[in-house]
């Protein structure tokens, strides 16, 4: 991984990738007859996920605000979100009302870019390490759109038991995963992801993903 300070070229803007990641919704919608097939667990947690008749999503356009710690202070922020797990993603921040930036992943490569003020640059990170880590987190947080996951886009699920689910497919060079610990209503929990090929690096999310079914509305874009 490769970090700078003060870099001297810009990134793309977020709205360029934006647009290049944002894609028409799938044709259909989600049925559970589309998924009879697979193993049992991995059945249970789609029809959880996905509520029946859901346009199946290409993207979601995602929209946060909280708190983030910089130092010793907390800082408010808002954050908007494009994500295309089968592209990337783009998190474009405002921090404090003074820093600006965004992670992000499209084309086989990921960065991060923020600026004091859009003026002074701050911190700029590249390089395959970024990329691979930033692939990992596109896959993860397919979370988000699960109708990305379903088997006709080139997902392959297996199950280990009744709890324990995994989704593995190809974004550009990697092959990533995500596996899914699950309650016992089908509904994630918890999940660790990365790249299983070609240099293997894996992260672990520790929190809890309490995800109800999302409706028609919910996650098409």
């Amino acid at each position: 991984m490769r970090i700078e300070l003060r870099a001297r070229r810009r990134a793309p803007t977020p709205r360029v990738l934006e647009k290049e990641l944002l894609e028409p919704a799938f044709q259909g919608s989600f049925s559970p007859a589309e998924v009879r097939d697979l193993p049992e667990p991995v059945r249970r947690y789609f029809e959880a996920a996905i509520a029946h008749g859901t346009p199946l999503a290409a993207a979601a356009v995602l929209r946060m605000r909280g708190r983030l710690k910089l130092g010793r202070r907390w800082l408010p922020f808002r954050a908007r979100q494009v994500l295309a797990p089968h592209r990337g993603f783009v998190w474009a921040a405002r921090v404090g009302g003074l820093i600006t930036g965004s992670d992000r992943y499209a084309g086989g490569t990921g960065g991060m870019d923020w600026r004091l003020l859009g003026l002074v640059p701050l911190v700029h990170a590249a390089g395959e390490d970024v990329s691979r880590s930033a692939a990992a987190r596109g896959a993860a947080e397919s979370v988000w759109v699960p109708t990305t996951l379903m088997p006709r886009f080139g997902v392959e699920w297996s199950a280990t038991d009744t709890h324990h689910i995994t989704a593995r497919y190809a974004l550009d060079a990697n092959v990533v995963e995500v596996h899914f610990t699950l309650d016992d209503h089908a509904q994630a929990l918890f999940f660790a992801y990365g790249v299983a090929e070609p240099a293997p690096w894996f992260a672990e999310n520790v929190g809890r993903l309490p995800l109800s079914p999302p409706t028609r509305r919910a996650v098409q874009h």
